[in-house]
Parts: structure tokens; C-alpha cells; sequence
């Protein structure tokens, strides 16, 4: 790819040392309001457009880096369908759904949500870009989906438990009575509990809005 690659297009603006940068390594730097520009040029008749087919590159997918440089992995329309089927078959939303997009955008689990929901024609809200002021967000959107990863839902669980293990007295034995009772009832696939629900756990519930239906994970298995 490096050998071929001769334009940059950058969404923001372009710093005269990236300018300098990529005049010595052989590109050319655009930011996207340029194209714009360019392309207002061209008459309509002779713009160079042709309709996408299922195997044309959607988007460079960029790797998290853990085992060594983030890798920018070529996905095709193809591929991004199919995850979308795929979610399909695990959570069944519809247009009356919203999901909360605060995950990074070139990796391919946050491309795939937003996919799936763009064909489901589902509801998208982002956030401030502030993580600290995620449940902010959420009390705003109350989101019906909740995508995370394994570090995330660890550090919800992690903070969640520490609070719940500070309570004494009749509040720590309705707690662990409430525990018991969902844990029982979760074995006969009953998730719903008239009491507890409204004790203790709309409490929980209402950190991502109250109305969330499906927390999902990807980019690792969760324990």
C-alpha cells in the first residue's frame, strides 16, 4: 500500500510540519474541506462516481496496538454487512432503538453497531467525548443498547460491587437477598424481579439511562 498511497485527506486542518512531512516522503495533503472545493468544480455530468460493489475496501480498521503497532486492516462492504447480520442474530432491535456511540470509530465493533443501526433505522447518540461524562450522557439519551468492552464493563462492575459491599445494616441484607433471589430466578431465564427491581437494582439501572435492553461486548470474550 505504501508504495502506491499519494494523497492524504485529512478531516482536520493540515499543520505546515505534516505539509513538510509528507512533501518529503512523496504525498500530497488535503483536508476534506479542499475536496469539497474541488469537487463544487467539476460538473455534475463529469463527476467520476460509479456505484459501489460488495467487495470494494468500506474502511481501514485500525488493530488497538496491544501486541505491537496498530494494524490498519482493509474491511470490505462485504465484511461489515455480515457483522451486521450476525448482530442480528444475537440482539433484535428495531427503529423505536438507541445506542449511545462513544467507542473508538476506526475499529471495526463501533463501525458495525453504527451499521447495524443505520439498517435496523434505529436512533444514534453520541457523546460529549468526555468518558467521565458517560452516565451523563446516558441519563440524557437513555439508550436502549449499551456496547462496551471487557476493561470498561470491569471497571462498571468493579465500581458497582465496591458500593454495593459498603452498605450495611437492613440495605447490604436486601442486597444480598435481591442477588440470590435474580440468580435463582436467572437459572429459569427470568431476569425481571417486581421487589428487588424497584429496591435496588433501577438504581443500577438508571447509571445508563434506565431504558437499556442489551449491554454487548466485543474485542475479547468477558468473564
Amino acid at each position: 500500500m505504501a508504495a502506491s498511497l499519494k494523497t492524504l485527506v485529512l478531516l482536520d486542518d493540515v499543520t505546515p510540519d505534516l505539509i513538510k512531512l509528507a512533501t518529503e516522503s512523496g504525498l500530497t495533503t488535503l483536508t476534506f474541506a479542499n475536496v469539497l472545493l474541488e469537487g463544487e468544480k467539476v460538473p455534475e455530468k463529469e463527476l467520476p462516481f460509479r456505484e459501489t460493489k460488495p467487495e470494494d475496501t468500506y474502511i481501514f480498521s485500525y488493530t488497538s496496538g496491544t501486541t505491537g503497532d496498530s494494524k490498519g486492516v482493509k474491511l470490505s462492504h462485504r465484511n461489515l454487512l455480515a457483522a451486521v447480520i450476525g448482530l442480528g442474530e444475537v440482539v433484535d432491535l428495531n427503529e423505536n432503538d438507541v445506542v449511545v456511540s462513544y467507542l473508538p470509530y476506526p475499529h471495526s465493533f463501533e463501525q458495525a453497531l453504527t451499521a447495524m443501526m443505520l439498517v435496523r433505522r434505529g436512533s444514534i447518540g453520541y457523546y460529549q467525548g468526555n468518558p467521565v461524562k458517560l452516565t451523563e450522557d446516558c441519563a440524557a439519551l437513555q439508550p436502549t443498547l449499551f456496547p462496551s468492552v471487557p476493561r470498561l464493563y470491569n471497571k462498571i462492575y468493579g465500581t458497582i460491587k465496591m458500593r454495593m459491599e459498603e452498605a450495611t445494616g437492613c440495605k447490604r441484607w436486601l442486597i444480598n437477598n435481591g442477588f440470590a433471589a435474580k440468580n435463582l430466578a436467572a437459572q429459569n431465564a427470568v431476569y425481571n424481579h417486581g421487589c428487588y427491581d424497584a429496591l435496588i437494582f433501577k438504581k443500577v439501572k438508571a447509571l445508563l439511562g434506565g431504558r437499556v435492553r442489551y449491554m454487548i461486548t466485543g474485542s475479547a470474550p468477558i468473564d
